[in-house]
């Protein structure tokens, strides 16, 4: 990926993934099983047929070999500071390399912001409705607050051109190599607006009543990242969301890497 991605394209770890082997190559295999069914085949369709099975099982295994076992996971934990119960937990049980969001309105919250320093947290930034006027307004905090890394933007005002403002916001942030994430949940399906470079997530925990969403979202970020040894998992937490992750990141630490942006 091109633009902000470069920032935060995690550095290659090598291979990493397990390799199924036989005495014989399945590709042979497959490719002679093929010759045989095309030689006897009576109707041009099933050269097609074989012609697709014989694909999709030669994508199904290079995908299988190419899984990483251990892949790079980034997680940010957004609203840090709303809740002062939710930022000591934060502070106190969560792995330093987990990102911590501060919405925009909360910035004054020092207090809580010198914790998470201390505590060698890195800080990001979020907003969640973006025009050009809080745009002007976020420019003057990012150039006043050093520890700011990251952005994610939950929104965009609707008068706005996706294709043509995000492009802008991440270059002038790029020059000052901070990140930016793009979160808004009506992108969880491709959106031909979003121009490429603009980093998503993988994956999205809203504050609901059921905890259990968080798990379901962290598997699915961790299933796609095996496949492309990064993830992105964005939590907007209530208290219980916050047990739940850590319980998640206790179960799963041997089998994922935390790879921080901001660091």
């Amino acid at each position: 990926m091109a633009g902000v991605a470069q920032l935060v394209r995690a550095p290659g770890c090598g291979p990493g993934g397990r390799r199924f082997e036989t005495g014989h190559s399945p590709h042979a295999l497959l490719l002679a099983l093929f010759f045989i069914n095309f030689l006897s085949a009576e109707q041009p369709t099933s050269i097609e047929a074989q012609t697709a099975i014989v694909s999709s099982v030669i994508t199904d295994q290079t995908s299988f070999q190419a899984k990483h076992k251990k892949p790079q996971i980034t997680i940010i934990v957004d609203q840090f500071c709303m809740r002062e119960d939710i930022s000591k937990k934060l502070l106190e049980q969560l792995s330093a390399n987990v990102i911590l969001c501060i919405p925009a309105h909360c910035i004054l919250r020092e207090n809580l912001i010198e914790q998470a320093q201390k505590f060698n947290f890195n800080l990001s930034l979020s907003i969640d409705y973006l025009n050009e006027h809080q745009w002007r307004k976020l420019q003057e905090i990012i150039e006043k607050y050093p520890w700011i890394k990251g952005l994610v933007i939950w929104s965009v005002a609707s008068d706005l051109k996706l294709a043509e403002f995000l492009p802008k916001v991440k270059d002038w942030l790029n020059t000052r190599e901070i990140w930016m994430v793009y979160a808004n949940t009506n992108n969880i399906l491709p959106n031909p607006d979003v121009p490429v470079g603009i980093f998503m997530p993988d994956g999205f925990t809203r504050a609901t009543d059921e905890s259990a969403h968080v798990t379901e979202q962290a598997n699915f970020v961790l299933n796609q990242a095996q496949l492309k040894n990064r993830g992105l998992l964005l939590v907007e937490p209530a208290l219980h969301h916050v047990d739940s992750l850590i319980n998640w990141l206790q179960e799963n630490c041997d089998h994922i890497q935390l790879n921080n942006w901001s660091k």
